[in-house]
């Protein structure tokens, strides 16, 4: 599996804790942003969403593609160089009842290489990747 990001494009997506309210949808509190890439990224708005594409991570326990939303409605800027998500989900629309869920101590990581601003357009998805809280990228394999 090709598990290797540039520092740069680096973005850390983790949180304090997670439920999942109803199949399909999990929740996230205090959901952070970190990463080199902040430094190189627009200016996040609120009320938006990412798809965050795990087909390379996951590939071996679902079918065809497996991609999700996550989506914030608050943006907050912090000092220490994060930024703060308010009210982040993700949603999954297939394949949720193969695939593991998301541990409170887990975090995804980003990969915004595909995403500078002139090539952006083309593309419509992160690739994404979690790992756990020792950054072991989890591995699915049958």
């Amino acid at each position: 599996m090709d598990f290797n990001i540039a520092t740069q494009y680096e973005l850390k997506l983790s949180w304090d804790g997670i439920s999942y309210p109803r199949e399909g949808v999990c929740n996230l509190k205090n959901t952070k942003l970190s990463g080199n890439a902040l430094a190189i990224a627009t200016e996040i708005q609120a009320n938006d969403s990412l798809k965050l594409d795990f087909y390379k991570q996951y590939y071996s326990i679902v079918e065809g593609v497996y991609v999700a939303d996550l989506s914030w409605k608050q943006v907050t800027y912090n000092k220490d160089k994060t930024v703060t998500l308010g009210e982040a989900t993700i949603t999954h629309n297939s394949q949720l009842h193969v695939a593991p869920k998301f541990k409170d101590t887990d975090y995804i990581l980003i990969d915004t290489r595909d995403h500078e601003e002139y090539i952006h357009m083309y593309s419509f998805v992160y690739k994404s990747y979690v790992l756990n809280t020792d950054g072991q990228l989890y591995k699915f394999e049958k």
